[in-house]
């Protein structure tokens, strides 16, 4: 099986996607994320998860998704079929 992985990532978004991929099927909370991706965890008046999400996700192939859970975090999943070639 080969797994598709998106195209032209920033080095922060390959990070963030890597993580997400670690953690797939688990609700990650913004202060998780921030500190294990960027190191410290951010102010909550920060943009800059939100920005990073949001074209991360426009950069992501067909049958991968990452899922906002409210006041909880994000959800990332894989569908079977992103996975088969």
């Amino acid at each position: 099986m080969k797994r598709k992985t998106p195209a032209a990532l920033q080095p922060r978004e390959q990070q963030v996607f890597e993580y997400f991929r670690a953690n797939a099927g688990r609700i990650i909370s913004r202060d998780e994320l921030s500190l294990n991706v960027w190191g410290f965890v951010m102010d909550g008046r920060s943009r800059t998860i939100d920005q990073t999400i949001a074209t991360l996700r426009k950069k992501l192939p067909r049958g991968h998704e990452i899922i906002t859970r409210h006041r909880a975090g994000y959800e990332y999943l894989e569908r079977e079929s992103a996975t088969q070639t």
